[in-house]
């Protein structure tokens, strides 16, 4: 059974119509078919219009024009129409809006066995360093756990780094107080992964808004009213959302709901930690279209936090690839497919997500294959030294495990304009690169 969805122009209310093909051969539109989920609410009314199917495998709109086709092969993939576009010119005075500068973050954890408490130091975030300029779009990936949340944090100032340096507009802010720091946290803002978690369960949408407006010093209540007009348009938020609470909120509306508040300060800088994490295709569709609009109007610039590699392929103007608390990659959007990655975590990362967005029934099989394996024997104290990602590393193997990817930790590499590696045999085909 195949299933299409309409178009994002055409979805007025978060309800999501798919519609059941026809008989086998025919090419008549089929049945509607309304489908509810987790991010759809039951109460939502049907859409206005409606995709249809035929036999092309292409979406056609109501009025029977095509508006894209989509491959059998990835149909349950998400297809983004809307990329950022080519990366910002940069002359030779631009400063970067942010700069990060050899950031770390150590964590103390204690913990209790046999009557004895016990400490240990965590290193969460390692030397991190990067510039991000006006309009510009840079995601950060990497697995769970290597540190991009944490790095986020630290750049809006709710996590106090270790060491190193946060530069907002050329001034640091790395030791700023909350007070101290309060007159800039208009300029840089986040969206935190889990929308509900944002919003407070007794406060209606309204009284959301009207909170953030009222921290933007806008206390007129004419004023406040048509703010929030024009923060509900800009958003694409029904006005019948106003009064109602975040658990009667899909996991869209709580997401664009988060939106709003956040343009209410008027930033200039957002950080999106998973913005279209737990949403079905269609309202993912929905949310980067948004975004990407967003990012358009407003002239915003991001910092995506994302594990959807497709997403940030399209989005995104450079890549930052982390692991275990370190960036190990920075590449250009044009350089993210396999064949232009340096780093062999950035080859298995990429190389992952190409299988699974052209699977088919006998790929199940090899797709294990990719994945990294520890080197037997490989103790914590032993990845200090060195290079940390070596215990996973299939090119360490391969090439005799050098002493050198033993002993030395690897420095970063220049390969092309906007594309570092940090790796001591980025190509063993043609390791003789620029060392930075």
């Amino acid at each position: 059974m195949s299933f299409t969805r309409t178009s994002p122009g055409s979805i007025p209310t978060p309800a999501i119509c798919f519609l059941l093909p026809g008989k086998k051969g025919e090419g008549a539109p089929g049945r509607p078919f309304k489908m509810c989920s987790g991010s759809v609410p039951n109460r939502a009314a049907p859409c206005a219009k409606a995709a249809r199917f035929t036999s092309t495998n292409s979406i056609w709109n109501s009025a029977g024009s095509a508006i894209r086709p989509i491959p059998r092969r990835s149909r349950c993939f998400l297809s983004i129409t809307s990329v950022a576009g080519n990366m910002p010119g940069r002359s030779k005075n631009m400063q970067p809006v942010i700069e990060v500068q050899n950031l770390s973050k150590n964590f103390t954890i204690r913990y209790r066995e046999d009557w004895r408490v016990y400490t240990y130091s965590k290193q969460a975030v390692r030397n991190v360093s990067f510039s991000v300029f006006p309009g510009e779009i840079l995601a950060i990936v990497g697995e769970s756990g290597s540190g991009k949340t944490t790095l986020g944090k630290m750049m809006v100032n709710l996590v106090r780094p270790s060491s190193g340096q946060i530069l907002l507009n050329g001034q640091p802010v790395q030791r700023l107080s909350q007070r101290r720091f309060q007159p800039l946290r208009h300029l840089i803002q986040m969206v935190f992964q889990n929308p509900y978690a944002s919003l407070n369960p007794m406060m209606t949408v309204r009284e959301h808004l009207e909170e953030a407006l009222r921290l933007a010093d806008v206390t007129d209540p004419h004023a406040i009213e048509q703010e929030i007009q024009q923060l509900t348009q800009l958003v694409k938020l029904s006005p019948q959302v106003l009064t109602e609470y975040p658990d009667q909120l899909s996991g869209g509306e709580c997401r664009r709901v988060n939106l709003a508040r956040i343009l209410a300060r008027r930033p200039r800088i957002l950080i999106l930690d998973e913005p279209v994490a737990s949403l079905d295709f269609a309202i993912k569709q929905i949310i980067v279209d948004l975004l990407l609009e967003l990012h358009q109007k407003l002239g915003l610039t991001y910092i995506w936090i994302s594990h959807d590699l497709e997403i940030v392929q399209a989005v995104a103007h450079r890549i930052l690839v982390m692991f275990d608390g370190e960036i190990l990659e920075e590449i250009p959007r044009d350089g993210s497919r396999r064949d232009g990655c340096g780093h062999p975590y950035t080859e298995i990362l990429f190389t992952a997500a190409h299988r699974l967005h052209t699977w088919e029934q006998e790929d199940f099989s090899t797709l294990g294959a990719v994945l990294p394996q520890p080197t037997a024997g490989t103790t914590m104290a032993s990845r200090e030294r060195g290079c940390r990602f070596r215990s996973f590393c299939q090119r360490y193997r391969t090439i005799g495990r050098p002493k050198l990817c033993r002993e030395t930790p690897p420095r970063f590499k220049t390969v092309s304009q906007n594309h570092l590696v940090r790796c001591h045999f980025p190509w063993i085909e043609n390791p003789e690169v620029t060392p930075k």
